[in-house]
């Protein structure tokens, strides 16, 4: 009997480093902090990817864009106020992920205001066709 490979387990909120690799044409790339925002039942350590979506320190003004304080995330805290950017939701392979530097703070209201981004980005709420 052959036993499945197990990964490291994450929580929706957690803020992690991950290697976005080079490909680039306009996506997040390279190593950089990223918010998970999968659900914690498909988070566990038999996934082998979890869904996160990247920071970055260059403010825009953008509907899909969530800042988040550096006192917002517990933990490692983040060096500076940074964005969250919803279009650059991505799914990534556990191995990409060089660790966790805290989790967003349950009562900052950065999750529920990402969670409207990544909503608005994907259109859930528009009709289809």
């Amino acid at each position: 009997m052959s036993r499945k490979r197990e990964y490291k387990s994450y929580k929706r909120g957690d803020v992690v480093y991950v290697d976005l690799g080079n490909y680039s044409l306009g996506a997040e790339r390279g190593f950089r902090p990223c918010i998970v925002v999968s659900r914690n039942a498909g988070n566990h350590e038999r996934t082998p990817q979890i869904t996160v979506v990247p920071l970055t320190t260059t403010h825009k003004e953008i509907p899909v864009h969530v800042e988040v304080k550096p006192l917002e995330v517990t933990g490692y805290h983040l060096k500076e106020t940074s964005m969250a950017l919803a279009e650059s939701i991505q799914t990534v392979h556990k191995m990409r992920i060089r660790g966790k530097i805290g989790c967003v703070d349950a009562d900052s209201g950065v999750m529920d205001k990402l969670d409207a981004a990544v909503k608005l980005h994907l259109g859930l709420s528009e009709p289809v066709c």
